[in-house]
């Protein structure tokens, strides 16, 4: 195959590539690079691309989640064009991220997304009008109607399958063309077979599930929305924080006289002039003045620090009083906070070893999903031929991890912004915390898929007398691995911020932040396993209200630390306040899921089970 590497060739410039790559730490003939990679959605993704990039000159990282990817490769054997172009040729278009900014966000497969979402709740709503009344009246309605109002849901379910599920069938498509199977494969299977049954159904009939699919359609947009958004907020705060740096400066020349130049051109060694109320473009050493300087972007101090000659300031802080000279000790690209967003950037992207062996086996997962719903709907066949189909779609469905998604990404899209508000370096140590904590969700989710299958088959056959003792062992097992999984997260917590970095000011924070998140894995353990057994019994519109009051109980809390942090008794202490969020997260926000899921398994007037 010939690539074609014209459109990333610009990359091959050395003055060029030093605005995007910079010697890989530890073997400087080595370069790395960020990229963001907006057509990753699952861990199958994450093989294709290693497989058309990974050799022994080249590696690349990419995390799910955050979408961006990390690329290590030896300039000697590769040409970053080539790589790039190895990418693009395999549908999964890599766009490198600058060393010292973060990615504006282009607007548009956002706005794409949003229509997506909205035409895919309109379609639910509008088919939930007709389905419903069929539910409730039953006989009552006469044939002639009910076909109808049958014919409006199958109309209106068209839009969705079509616009509102693009995605889903366009990525499993992507990686069955490339020989993989990927987490939206199951799922666009799970919609193809209920709409095809379906239609089958209503010309035989029988019942039809067109408000099922719609409403499937409609909250799995919903999560990715909701997920899309945290990851743009928590992009945000940090790009907010770097809009405030000045795209040039005032050099001083030999003879005293000024020239203006880009910070990027800035070089060690060079004098700039930083007049009062301007923010410092790059890291330095005060030569001439004295003034206070506005450091809060960094280090969460919300009081201004006096500064003089000899004294080290960092870019992005704030000249508050007078007019100083400031000879540069470092480029734009390796100051202070461009650091802490590589940081950022390596923390969604790099995956501990541990991660990296769980997505080599989510493939192979996969395919026994598809071999499970195939057997189960052979079996069920000759039980029950008019249930076959459905039984078959249920198991592929349920194991979107979406699904589980439901009831956090609100939440987390809050979390995010009240760390970004306590510093930069709060939200570093926030994102390798976050790694880890999604981790041991990744773990915990096993079992919840489980759930979800034993649930779903109990409910199916009405088994609600042998269906409390089920839930009982679940929930045993659940909280057991949960606090297995917290010691072994707070026995580790001083040493597992080094895999990510070697800063001390972030390493410090995170790992407090680790040992409050391993207090509450057990009570994870049990959320995730209730979320499981919910979604099994099919509660995912219990799952979305609750979710709306869980975040109605976090959110106050959290605006109250973040006001703390700026303002009050946390400001100028990153440390307590991410320990601070994190305890928020784990006994309020979690501990709610908790007792809202209880409530919908064992105590509520729609519960399951009874006690």
């Amino acid at each position: 195959m010939v690539m074609d590497t014209g459109r990333f060739a610009i990359l091959d410039d050395p003055e060029e590539l030093m605005e995007y790559a910079r010697p890989l730490t530890g073997d400087p003939t080595r370069q790395e690079a960020i990229l963001a990679v907006d057509a990753v959605h699952c861990a199958a993704c994450t093989q294709t691309i290693a497989a058309a990039i990974d050799d022994e000159h080249a590696r690349i990282e990419v995390n799910v989640v955050s979408r961006r990817a990390r690329l290590e490769w030896d300039p000697a054997r590769h040409a970053l064009s080539a790589l790039l172009a190895r990418m693009a040729d395999i549908g999964y278009e890599p766009r490198p991220l600058p060393l010292d900014m973060v990615e504006r966000a282009d607007p548009r497969p956002r706005r794409r997304a949003l229509w997506r979402m909205l035409v895919g709740i309109f379609c639910m709503m509008q088919v939930m009008m007709f389905a419903v009344p069929r539910y409730i009246g039953g006989d009552a309605i006469p044939p002639d109607l009910q076909k109808l109002m049958i014919w409006a849901e199958a109309m209106l379910t068209i839009p969705a399958l079509i616009f509102a599920a693009g995605p889903f069938f366009t990525a499993a498509w992507r990686d069955t063309r490339q020989g993989r199977i990927g987490m939206d494969t199951p799922v666009a299977l799970g919609i193809a077979i209920t709409v095809i049954t379906s239609v089958v159904a209503f010309y035989q009939g029988h019942e039809v599930y067109f408000d099922s699919v719609t409403m499937i359609i409609g909250l799995l947009l919903v999560a990715r929305w909701l997920e899309s958004r945290a990851r743009e907020r928590a992009a945000a705060g940090l790009g907010n924080s770097l809009a405030r740096l000045p795209e040039a400066a005032d050099r001083l020349r030999a003879d005293g006289s000024i020239e203006r130049v880009s910070r990027r051109r800035l070089q060690p060694g060079d004098r700039i002039s930083v007049p009062a109320g301007t923010t410092f473009a790059v890291d330095g050493r005060i030569l001439e003045g004295h003034s206070d300087v506005d450091e809060s972007l960094l280090t969460g101090e919300s009081e201004p620090q006096p500064r003089g000659p000899g004294m080290l300031v960092v870019s992005g802080s704030l000249n508050l009083r007078n007019p100083l000279i400031v000879e540069v000790t470092h480029r734009a690209a390796d100051s202070r906070l461009a650091e802490l967003n590589r940081l950022i950037e390596r923390a969604a992207t790099s995956r501990p070893t541990v991660l990296r062996t769980a997505d080599r086996y989510a493939g192979p997962f996969l395919v026994c999903v598809l071999l499970v719903a195939l057997i189960a709907g052979i079996v069920w066949w000759f039980i029950d031929p008019e249930r076959a189909p459905w039984i078959a779609a249920a198991i592929l469905i349920v194991t979107c991890p979406c699904a589980l998604a439901l009831a956090a990404p609100s939440a987390l899209l809050a979390t995010l912004a009240t760390v970004t508000a306590i510093g930069t370096q709060a939200l570093a140590a926030h994102q390798i915390v976050w790694t880890l904590w999604t981790f041991a969700a990744y773990v915990l989710d096993a079992l919840a898929i489980a759930a979800q299958a034993l649930v779903g088959f109990a409910e199916g056959r009405g088994d609600r007398g042998g269906m409390a003792p089920l839930l009982r062992t679940l929930a045993r097992w659940g909280t057991a691995f949960g606090a297995l999984v917290g010691v072994v997260l707070g026995a580790a917590s001083p040493w597992l911020p080094a895999l990510f970095t070697t800063d001390p000011a972030v390493r410090g924070p995170a790992s407090w932040a680790i040992v409050v998140g391993a207090l509450f894995q057990p009570l994870a353990g049990l959320v995730f396993l209730l979320d499981g057994i919910l979604i099994g019994a099919g509660r995912g519109r219990f799952l979305a209200a609750a979710s709306l009051v869980n975040l109605t109980i976090y959110a106050p809390l959290l605006w109250l630390i973040a006001r703390s942090s700026s303002t009050g008794a946390l400001a100028g202490s990153p440390t307590a306040a991410l320990a601070l969020v994190w305890a928020a997260y784990g006994a309020v926000y979690t501990g709610a899921r908790a007792v809202t899921n209880a409530w919908g398994t064992w105590f509520g007037r729609a519960a399951l089970v009874r006690g």
